[in-house]
């Protein structure tokens, strides 16, 4: 037979339950923080990260360069004028790249 609970049994029974919901809610929401925290994943996993730039940079560098390369030497028939555009393209994509860069940008130049 089911065992009966007076009122008080029941209300104390939701409360515990209640409070313990709450902490659940609590450890939850740090772990999510914790997960979602992208300058602490990047502090943690900072030899991966410096791997996977370095291997895009690579990639895309010698990907697209060769292209880059030939597309100015084509266009303008003169390779000297080709290997200044090349550079200056390659200068302003790197200045475009550093230029949110903050931290980077606000250090004195000693």
């Amino acid at each position: 037979m089911p065992e009966t609970r007076s009122a008080a049994e029941i209300r104390e029974s939701i409360e515990a339950n209640r409070a313990e919901l709450g902490l659940a809610v609590e450890r939850l929401r740090g772990e999510v923080t914790k997960a979602t925290d992208w300058r602490r994943q990047l502090e943690l996993h900072r030899k991966e990260v410096l791997i996977g730039a370095a291997v895009a940079g690579f990639v895309l560098g010698g990907g697209i360069a060769p292209y880059i390369a030939g597309w100015l030497l084509d266009s303008q028939h003169q390779p000297l004028i080709a290997v200044y555009y090349y550079t200056l393209i390659y200068g302003v994509l790197g200045l475009i790249a550093m230029l949110p860069m903050k931290e980077t940008n606000e250090l004195a130049l000693a």
